[in-house]
């Protein structure tokens, strides 16, 4: 054997025996998953992950091993040759937690009318089926109530305990902590903001945790200024305890940080456009 090959079969032993091991591997996407940076339908492959734990290709041996564990956890599924963060199958559970939430902190407090289907679906950026599926959940747990004529009405007594609201200073206060200092907040450059937003959410894109961090600080900080506009309106209430429930998300097992961010940016096209709250 040629001095060259050896000192190659040398250099490929000892990148196959540096780098994260199965377990660490493992560690870290189930991490991600659960964090919500790698989100459910992502695509995962090899090489993202070796980038995201600083080492080469060499881990694939231990990634597939890695994955195939997740896939015994049900976090993974392997499809078309492809390795992909499982599904939820209960979306309609995220989304009546998420009702709940908005419930809970007085957004739309007990006895108030809940915006009707079509609009609350676009809101929460989910399928009118899926939602009512949710609309189910509550019904028969005793959150929400039907009145011929009208749309679901909140429970005067949820069957769960509400929190004092913060007013509405207070929430801003909150908030404020989460936005992004000096952010440019003219029109176009929120309106690029929401597209992002919009954009991952819709075709399931897990993009780099700094990336989508500073979209979500930027639509916090949109929701803020455009409020000054109108601070004192029943609409503009809402709105702000909409996006204080989505971004401070007491209950935060009930949904993603790309899903929060894509309902965030929802309530800034509200507010630019002024509709429906």
């Amino acid at each position: 054997m040629t001095d060259s090959a050896v000192g190659l079969l040398q250099a490929l032993n000892k990148a196959e025996a540096e780098g994260p091991g199965v377990q660490e591997i493992a560690d870290h996407v189930r991490a991600a998953i659960r964090g919500g940076v790698l989100l459910p339908g992502t695509k995962l492959g090899v090489g993202r992950i070796a980038s995201d734990l600083g080492c080469s290709r060499s881990v694939e041996s231990r990634a597939e091993f890695a994955f195939q564990d997740l896939r015994a956890e049900g976090l993974l599924n392997f499809r078309g040759s492809m390795w992909w963060v499982t599904e939820p199958t209960d979306q309609p559970t995220q989304i009546a937690g998420m009702i709940r939430t908005f419930i809970q902190t007085g957004a739309y407090p007990p006895g108030s009318s809940l915006p009707v289907t079509v609009d609350l679906a676009r809101a929460l950026v989910v399928s009118t089926m899926n939602l009512g599926a949710a609309w189910h959940i509550l019904r028969d747990e005793g959150t929400v109530v039907s009145r011929t004529g009208f749309g679901p009405v909140v429970s005067p007594v949820p069957p769960f305990p509400l929190e004092t609201p913060l007013d509405p200073d207070a929430l801003a206060t909150r908030l404020r902590s989460l936005s992004v200092g000096n952010a440019d907040v003219n029109a176009h450059a929120i309106k690029e903001s929401c597209a992002q937003a919009r954009t991952w959410w819709r075709t399931r894109t897990s993009p780099p945790p700094a990336a989508l961090e500073q979209t979500y600080g930027h639509l916090i900080t949109a929701v803020l200024h455009l409020l000054r506009s109108n601070p004192d309106t029943p609409e503009a209430h809402v709105r702000l305890r909409r996006t204080a429930a989505l971004a401070l998300d007491p209950n935060s097992v009930t949904s993603s940080r790309l899903w929060r961010t894509a309902c965030i940016a929802v309530v800034v096209g509200e507010l630019l456009n002024r509709g429906p709250a």
